[in-house]
C-alpha cells in the first residue's frame, strides 16, 4: 500500500515538472517574440529616419 502510494506520487510530482517545463518553454517562446518584435519596430523606425534625412538632403541640395 505506501509503495502505491509512494508511485503514485512520483508519477504527480514528474507530470508537475512536465507541466512546468513545458510552461517554461512556452514563456521563453513568447520573450523571442517579442524580442523580435521589438526589433524589427526599432529596425522600421531607424529605416523611416533614414528616409527622411535622405529626402531632406535631396531637397535642400535642389
Amino acid at each position: 500500500m505506501v509503495k502505491r502510494i509512494v508511485s503514485i506520487g512520483a508519477v504527480i510530482i514528474v507530470l508537475a515538472l512536465l507541466v512546468l517545463g513545458g510552461f517554461a518553454v512556452i514563456g521563453d517562446q513568447v520573450n523571442d517574440n517579442k524580442r523580435e518584435a521589438q526589433l524589427r519596430h526599432v529596425m522600421s523606425e531607424s529605416s523611416k529616419r533614414e528616409l527622411e534625412r535622405q529626402s531632406s538632403k535631396r531637397n535642400r541640395s535642389s
